[in-house]
């Protein structure tokens, strides 16, 4: 009876964070899903930028039950460690969640192992901490090292798997962002049987290598600040001349990340100064209140009378959602000193206070003015709050669109921007899809 109502209460947080993350995110994409993907034992992985976001975003798409490789830290305090090892978490030591001694996970991989021996499924982020980056940190060697001895232990006849999942954020640390979710194709443990059973260590860094090489598959994947800096200036030039549906900019971004690398190795001079073009276009832009929106064209007559005839319904839109939009932020303001934890803070006081607030003006609306109006706002209230989205984003391209400039100084913007984009759609013409990306030496496990 008591496992009954676990997984009772299992299925319902998971329609809770279902509803909920379709109101978090603007836009969600899933890619390489299917169900049958997800067949016998296994660890379904991914990188880690948006903290309590990745767990949520990845396991919501496996149809059966997950359990988690969580952070010894979140189990210190007596509730907290009930709650989780209650609801399907398993503590996994970091350096920095011990003082004086060595991470001990030892009975945490034998309960993992355990997991998997009974064909269940469990998620993990093998980077170890999380940090708000499209960049993919080194790999822990855990994930390999519960599985192939998983798979030892039953003379690798488990059919163990690691699921391999990318995930890629518009912005990891804010609310209304955009994420891919890209699965992969599964990685099979008993095919490092042979190389197990000589060389464990060695097994274990082939299987870790190997799953770096995945994930990188799977993401758009930035090797360090400066290359980082170049994509978002690159990307922001293409939304802005060329926009694409989320999906669709997703792979424009890998392969101008691809374009980027090749024309940094093939031609290094003329990559220096086609980078520096972009970085000082964009940098003028910023001074003129333009970036990331160097559009200079539009009916500019149209979108006026648009905005202005909008307005009424993004005035209605924008009141109803000020405390329940403003709360969280301002509870992650107070309470947050982790820039990683953004999203989570956000999205956590979010899950509470967007809901209870929307009833309250909901039942205040029907005091003062009768139960109609109650439903009204009740019925109208997210088609407004979507409207006014869209609203401040268009009134947002039509200032920047409105600024005058010189004469002078909007045709040379017009002309850096032309050549400038010119270059590099000629590049994406024959950029790869994937990047290659240099192994990277896994320590011994």
């Amino acid at each position: 009876m008591k496992q009954l109502l676990l997984q009772a209460i299992y299925l319902f947080l998971k329609q809770v964070v279902r509803v909920s993350l379709k109101l978090f995110y603007r836009r969600t994409e899933v890619l390489g899903w299917e169900r049958e993907l997800f067949r016998g034992a296994g660890i379904v992985v991914s990188n880690h930028p948006s903290t309590l976001l990745d767990p949520l975003n990845v396991v919501l798409r496996v149809p059966r039950m997950v359990h988690f490789l969580a952070n010894a830290g979140l189990f210190r305090h007596p509730f907290a460690n009930w709650f989780f090892n209650t609801f399907y978490c398993i503590p996994i030591e970091r350096e920095k969640d011990v003082v004086g001694r060595k991470p001990d996970n030892t009975r945490s991989f034998a309960r993992s192992r355990k997991h998997l021996a009974e064909g269940g499924i469990l998620y993990m982020a093998p980077e170890g901490t999380s940090e708000p980056e499209r960049h993919l940190r080194p790999i822990k060697t855990g994930c390999a090292r519960i599985t192939l001895q998983a798979e030892e232990d039953h003379d690798f006849q488990l059919g163990v798997r690691i699921w391999p999942a990318g995930l890629t954020y518009s912005n990891p640390r804010a609310c209304r962002a955009r994420v891919v979710v890209h699965f992969g194709e599964p990685i099979e443990v008993r095919a490092f049987r042979d190389l197990y059973l000589q060389d464990p260590p060695e097994a274990v860094r082939r299987l870790t290598a190997e799953l770096r090489r995945r994930l990188l598959e799977l993401m758009v994947a930035t090797r360090d600040a400066e290359e980082e800096t170049l994509l978002s200036h690159a990307e922001a030039l293409l939304d802005a001349t060329r926009p694409l549906p989320w999906k669709e900019s997703y792979f424009r971004s890998r392969r101008c990340l691809c374009a980027l690398r090749r024309m940094a190795t093939e031609e290094p001079k003329h990559f220096e100064r086609w980078k520096t073009s972009l970085l000082e276009h964009c940098r003028e832009l910023k001074e003129l209140n333009l970036f990331p929106l160097p559009a200079f064209r539009g009916a500019f007559i149209g979108d006026a009378l648009r905005l202005f005839l909008g307005f009424p319904f993004f005035l209605a839109g924008y009141v109803a959602h000020w405390l329940p939009m403003g709360l969280p932020l301002l509870v992650n303001r107070w309470l947050n000193d982790d820039p990683s934890y953004d999203a989570t803070y956000k999205y956590l006081s979010g899950l509470v206070l967007f809901p209870a607030l929307h009833l309250l003006q909901g039942w205040g609306l029907a005091a003062l003015f009768g139960w109609g109006a109650g439903w009204i706002y009740g019925l109208g209230v997210l088609p407004l709050g979507w409207g006014a989205e869209r609203y401040l984003s268009s009134w947002s391209r039509f200032r920047r669109r409105k600024r005058r400039l010189p004469p002078e100084t909007r045709a040379r913007l017009m002309e850096q921007q032309r050549a400038l984009l010119a270059e590099l759609e000629e590049r994406l013409k024959s950029a790869p899809a994937t990047c290659p990306h240099p192994p990277e030496k896994v320590p011994a496990p």
